[in-house]
Parts: C-alpha cells; structure tokens; sequence
C-alpha cells in the first residue's frame, strides 16, 4: 500500500514555503541553473568522485524496488502512448548505432510522428498509398547502419513491401 505523506497544515511554515515554491518554480530554475552553471567543475569533480557510489547505490535500491519501478514505468507507458512509443523508437535506434539528432521538433513530437505529418501518406517509393496499422513503414532514406540519422529529415513513409524490400539500400 502507498504510503501518503501528510498535507501541511494551513497556515505552519511548511503551507507557505509549498505555495512560495510552487509560485517562484520558473525564478528558482533560472538560479539553480546560474550556480550550476557557476560551479561546473565543481560539481564534475564531486561527481567523478562518487561516481561508483552512486551507481552501487542506484542498483542496489532498483534491485529492492524492482516490482515499484516496474509499476510506474508502465502507469507512465499507459498515460503516454505516444512519447513511451518514441522513447522506445530511440532506444532501438541507439541500440543499431543510430545517431539521434537534437531538433527540437524530433525531440518533442518525436521523428516518426513529425515525419508522417510532414509527408505525404504514400509510400515515396512507389507511390502506393499507406495507412498506420495497415500497411505503414517508417523508412530511413539514409539507412541508419549507413550512418543516416533517426530524424524527421531522414525518414519517408514507406509501403510494408517497399521498406522490406529494400533492406540497407539508399533509393536514388
């Protein structure tokens, strides 16, 4: 069972620092950011030192908690279909040795989906018209073990039998 923390009592000092946090959020990043940014080398040192610590740590407490992470992860999957999907797309990506690029536009509506809104709903190869769930690839016109990138510049609907067909090849 979750355990609940207690809410603050109206009026104690504990109420007033919530609601002043939580009225300064965008003034307090902007300072954290600054010293930050002010103690960069220190903060690298102190992490470059511990480094090992934490990661024993971090195991140790993902280990115990395996079942509640497990949990989580997949009540955040079910409340973001389509971000957990890109996320997933990314990881696999990385995974073949992708270089995922840094536009802002891949980054929030992510490449597949921003390249399917870009382009016309046919396969660029062919010509065939293509549906999601039907018959829909997502294709890398520069392949990604060619060195292409996983990003809306570099992806083109394709029919199921195009994209198959045409393995690591780059279409002229």
């Amino acid at each position: 069972m979750k355990k609940r923390t207690p809410s603050p009592v109206p009026g104690s000092a504990e109420s007033k620092n919530t609601r002043y946090y939580a009225s300064h959020r965008a003034e307090r990043r902007g300072a954290n950011r600054a010293y930050y940014l002010a103690h960069i080398d220190e903060l690298r040192a102190y992490r470059a030192a511990r480094g090992e610590e934490h990661r024993a740590y971090d195991s140790a407490y993902y280990t115990a908690h395996r079942d509640k992470r497990g949990l989580q992860s997949a009540a955040w999957r079910a409340g973001h279909p389509v971000r957990a999907l890109e996320l997933a797309r990314r990881a696999a990506a990385r995974r073949r040795g992708a270089k995922v690029c840094a536009h802002a536009s891949c980054l929030t509506l992510g490449a597949a989906e921003l390249a399917w809104q870009l382009n016309p709903h046919a396969c660029y190869i062919c010509g065939t018209p293509v549906w999601r769930g039907v018959n829909l690839h997502m294709d890398h016109v520069v392949p990604v073990s060619r060195g292409g990138l996983h990003c809306a510049e570099n992806m083109r609907p394709a029919c199921r039998f195009c994209n198959l067909s045409k393995h690591n090849k780059v279409v002229a």
